[in-house]
């Protein structure tokens, strides 16, 4: 039975990764928004060590760290790569203890922010079997460190539960030095993998030190919520976000009349959707910006989709001959059943075809939507962009600005620039 599905096989490896037969790193490299490799050949393994690195620039990191951790993890050695960032994650985390009982608050709070992001990036290819335990352990140890650190920092940063249905979604509310005024908002949050610590690093803190309070949370399918309340993505987001503008807007030190709203990844979808029915902010940011996910991944299936829907045990079949042979194509799949809370592929992306911003005629805030040369799901910004009848703008970070990879990944400080500098005009101008 085996052996009948070996064409479709050949040639969804052929349309996903340029090849038919076990897929090379060298072969996904091979496309027109390539990157070269730096650390790994895993394509997969590269993103996300970059993503980890990246995070130096706001303290989230320290290089040397990395490249330490990296040397010790094999080519597309998915236990070493937890292993490892444990070893580094736990060694950093003793660092904080050690200055925090020497009285050394900056020393042990960025320790702790450091060892915090290495605990988010150990458990990222434990996707498998979503009752691993080490998945929640890595969740509690990020955000435990991480809350550790931004209090010995000296941060105003209160821990929030929004409430949400018959729940809370879990958020940080963060104030810089309010000098007496109310403060213009930054309400983030990422998007198919990312956490609310994550997206305090960036973009938080460029929002912060620019003068916003920053909320950040985790919606269903994302984070804490996820881990801790099996709370699963819906594409109807702006059941999501209204809450959460409801809870910033009853705050005091929050000026209602300039709320900025950033979605990130996955979230360049959501945030719009959002938007087109939630008119109370006066900015969005889709960063980067993006139409559908599931559309981008049927164009290089040309058609194989399609049995996701028509035989679902024949597409699940073949997704799984697939999956040994991309670490990229593997995790996907087996986070998005994790975070969509489906029991396999043909599932995954029978609801995944439910999301979209197709919605974006409705937006009325004003609308920056993020591109970059090298992004991973090419044409998608342009196409929310085209989508949008509300006052807009598109920024295209090109290759030489080191900011274009998917959602500015290691550009951080170029991408807080061209961000900070849209959303500062918008916020100050006399405009209601």
């Amino acid at each position: 039975m085996r052996k009948a599905f070996k064409p479709l096989l050949a040639l969804l490896l052929l349309l996903l990764f340029g090849l038919a037969g076990p897929l090379k790193a060298e072969a996904i490299r091979s496309g027109p928004n390539a990157s070269p490799a730096h650390f790994f050949q895993d394509e997969s393994f590269e993103f996300e060590f970059l993503r980890t690195l990246g995070a130096a620039y706001y303290g989230g990191a320290d290089i040397m760290e990395c490249l330490d951790t990296a040397s010790r993890i094999g080519e597309g050695d998915e236990d070493a790569w937890y292993d490892e960032w444990e070893k580094t994650a736990d060694s950093v985390h003793q660092l904080g203890l050690a200055a925090e009982k020497n009285g050394a608050a900056i020393s042990a709070g960025r320790a702790f922010l450091r060892a915090a992001n290495y605990y988010r990036t150990m458990d990222f290819y434990l996707r498998a079997d979503p009752d691993d335990p080490r998945i929640l352990l890595a969740g509690r140890k990020s955000r435990q460190t991480f809350l550790r650190g931004m209090r010995q920092l000296g941060y105003h940063i209160e821990t929030v539960r929004i409430p949400y249905e018959q729940t809370t979604l879990p958020a940080y509310l963060i104030l810089p030095a309010q000098g007496g005024k109310k403060l213009p908002l930054l309400i983030v949050h990422s998007g198919f993998d990312g956490t609310k610590e994550e997206v305090v690093l960036y973009p938080g803190f460029a929002a912060l030190e620019r003068g916003y309070a920053v909320l950040a949370f985790d919606g269903p399918g994302q984070g804490e919520a996820l881990r801790e309340q099996k709370l699963y993505f819906r594409p109807d987001w702006e059941k999501v976000l209204s809450p959460v503008v409801d809870y910033v807007r009853s705050r005091r030190e929050v000026d209602s009349g300039k709320i900025a709203y950033m979605g990130i990844s996955m979230g360049g979808m959501l945030a719009p959707r959002a938007a087109a029915h939630e008119h109370r902010i006066k900015a969005l940011i889709a960063n980067n910006g993006l139409y559908s996910f599931y559309e981008s991944l049927a164009q290089r299936m040309q058609g194989i989709d399609a049995l996701a829907f028509s035989d679902p045990d024949r597409f699940n079949l073949i997704v799984a001959e697939v999956m040994p042979n991309s670490t990229a194509f593997r995790w996907m799949v087996n986070n998005g059943k994790m975070a969509f809370g489906v029991p396999d592929a043909a599932s995954l992306f029978r609801r995944l075809k439910q999301y979209s911003a197709a919605d974006a005629p409705g937006i009325r805030a004003h609308s920056l939507i993020l591109d970059g040369e090298r992004e991973s799901m090419p044409g998608q910004a342009r196409k929310l962009y085209d989508l949008i009848i509300a006052p807009k703008t598109y920024l295209l970070f090109k290759s030489s600005e080191s900011a274009d990879l998917h959602c500015q990944v290691a550009g951080s400080a170029t991408g807080a620039q061209y961000i900070f500098e849209w959303l500062d005009k918008l916020m100050k101008a006399d405009r209601p």
